[in-house]
């Protein structure tokens, strides 16, 4: 999710309620969009699983070589305006590796995706809450991190379709 939108006027009231109303309509988030080359750094799709809860999928771009992408889910609820869950390092380590389209098999896929978990242990278990400000025609996420917010992982993020094509890539 931190790894996690350009907003139109009229959804701004709907994130007041519900910070993922979009995805109700089947959108997804691009995190760092370069919308010249229709590209994320993230994409998270969120599935609806109960009432306030997701399942947060994430499609991170590791390298331009491929592209190489790990697709990872992590259960999020929202309390009040934010998106709130925890960083798992077994939602890495269980997550699929893909080069292009094509998986990755597990063997080979192992040794990266524990490189990648041993990068975010030190956030493993901590909570992480998004907020989402308008501004400008644009979104950023604000991330708090067990409890404080962390201006160094400021992000603009974009609501996209699936048929935009984005693609998840650093």
């Amino acid at each position: 999710m931190l790894i996690v939108t350009l907003l139109m006027a009229g959804t701004a009231g709907a994130l007041a309620s519900n910070p993922l109303a979009p995805a109700e309509q089947g959108m997804s988030q691009c995190w760092y969009p370069d919308s010249t080359k229709k590209t994320c750094r993230v994409i998270a799709s969120y599935r609806r699983t109960g009432s306030g809860t997701y399942d947060n999928q994430a499609i991170v771009g590791l390298s331009a070589q491929g592209p190489i992408t790990v697709e990872t889910h992590t259960p999020v609820e929202i309390r009040g305006d934010a998106v709130c869950g925890p960083v798992r390092t077994q939602d890495i380590r269980t997550g699929i590796l893909r080069k292009g389209k094509e998986i990755v098999g597990p063997a080979d896929a192992k040794p990266i995706l524990d490189r990648v978990a041993v990068m975010m242990a030190p956030l493993d278990g901590q909570e992480t809450c998004t907020r989402y400000q308008a501004s400008d025609g644009k979104l950023t996420a604000k991330i708090s991190i067990a409890g404080s917010y962390r201006p160094e992982h400021d992000a603009e993020v974009m609501w996209i379709s699936p048929s935009d094509g984005y693609i998840a890539t650093p």
